[in-house]
């Protein structure tokens, strides 16, 4: 009878690899904490998994743009805020000065003070755009009685338009954050902002009062202040409302991205404990193949002649 034993030996070395690559599986599973490490581990499955993958991107890129949006509209907000104090200060200087027994030089005193507030709004309302690097200026202050507005571009931020319904919040945003004609006042003549009915004119117009000790001038300054701080707290409501509409999107995408993680989880992730002990079970398995391979080489002819 023929005696051959190189089937045996080969069967044994193949089923040796087949385990080494199982527990290698097995610990990348357990290291990685996926199921799904590679193509081959369920090409089923893999599709799903890549497309949960591209999703959780895609919302990390739209929460980017909306932490981006929601800063812009904060530093407005904050800006905006320190006008309308600004605003109210030159209100009770007004007041003050209406006062019919403070003397000319009086109201020369606070007209200073009423020109430092003029430099401190041109800087807020610079401030109100919102950007943290722009160089270009809104407005500035070519004299004592001119503030003139820039010819600025936008402010570079592309429309926010997303097809997703839980985004429609953001559909058609512009570059800009407010409607400065609506706050400081629309120029009417070269480009000058304190012409017409701008918040410039009113603080200017104030303060050239109190220079000339015109208390007539006084209260109308002060009638123009009052309607341009209104209309400052207006617009600083609204944007304060559009930061907690950025925020409450901001929320809706931080609970689609939790939703999608959990998804994953489901579809590709591994229970550690059940990863361990298959891993367990293989290293048994694969030493015992090591030991039966290495008992059957030790046979030769001799062990069948005698």
């Amino acid at each position: 009878m023929r005696i051959a034993t190189n089937w045996m030996g080969q069967s044994s070395i193949f089923s040796i690899q087949k385990n080494a690559e199982r527990m290698e599986t097995l610990r990348k599973e357990i290291a990685s904490g996926l199921r799904i490490n590679h193509l081959s581990d369920d090409p089923s499955t893999l599709r799903s998994f890549l497309n949960m993958r591209s999703g959780m991107v895609r919302l990390g890129h739209y929460t980017g743009m909306v932490e981006q949006r929601i800063g812009r509209y904060q530093r407005t907000e904050s800006a905006l805020a320190g006008v309308v104090d600004v605003l109210a200060r030159a209100q009770e200087l007004a007041l003050q000065a209406k006062n019919g027994t403070l003397s000319g030089d009086d109201r020369k005193a606070i007209a200073g003070e009423v020109d430092g507030l003029i430099d401190r709004v041109v800087v807020l309302a610079n401030a109100s755009r919102g950007l943290t690097n722009s160089s270009e200026q809104l407005y500035v202050r070519v004299s004592e009685d001119i503030v003139q507005k820039q010819d600025v571009t936008p402010a570079g931020e592309a429309a926010l338009v997303l097809a997703d319904p839980w985004m429609s919040a953001l559909a058609g945003e512009t570059a800009e954050t407010i409607d400065w004609a609506a706050v400081f006042g629309e120029s009417t003549d070269a480009g000058s902002a304190t012409a017409g009915n701008s918040m410039f004119k009113a603080l200017l117009d104030l303060k050239d009062a109190l220079v000339h000790n015109d208390v007539d001038a006084i209260g109308t300054a002060l009638d123009a202040l009052v309607k341009h701080h209104n209309t400052a707290v207006s617009e600083q409501s609204a944007v304060g409302a559009e930061v907690n509409t950025l925020n409450a999107v901001k929320e809706q995408l931080g609970a689609q991205d939790a939703n999608l993680a959990k998804s994953v989880n489901t579809l590709a992730g591994t229970k550690l404990e059940d990863a361990v002990i298959r891993l367990n079970e293989q290293q048994l398995v694969y030493e015992a193949t090591l030991s039966a391979t290495a008992r059957m080489l030790q046979i030769s002819l001799l062990n069948f002649l005698r």
